[in-house]
């Protein structure tokens, strides 16, 4: 039976150390790239919303330059064509209790 190199056992542990060490910074290394991962994940959807939101605000836009002449033209008709005595006439002697007892 030969004799047991302990020089070796020792290269063994300091490289075994070496690797636990770069393991370490590894695992480190891989948790702050899945955070920055979430951060990315993060600021995407953060994106996508404001996007949609942009979509939104500028096509309700085009949409009411678009109907804009026939929104105006639409009201315009309807008070023009509202009979007079149909229309609505309200005042503030409408809700004076003092007038108005007839409702009791």
């Amino acid at each position: 039976m030969k004799d047991f190199d302990f020089t070796k056992l020792e290269h063994l542990i300091k490289d075994n150390n070496k690797l636990v060490l770069l393991e370490t910074f590894s695992m480190v290394a891989l948790s702050i790239s899945m955070l920055a991962n979430v951060q990315n994940i993060i600021t995407a959807i953060w994106f996508i919303f404001t996007l949609i939101a942009l979509i939104t605000y500028f096509s309700s836009i085009r949409y009411l330059k678009i109907n804009k002449k026939s929104l105006s033209s639409e009201l315009e008709w309807f008070i023009d064509n509202m009979p007079s005595d149909k229309a609505l006439k309200i005042s503030l002697d409408d809700f004076d209790e003092e007038k108005n007892n007839d409702w009791k």
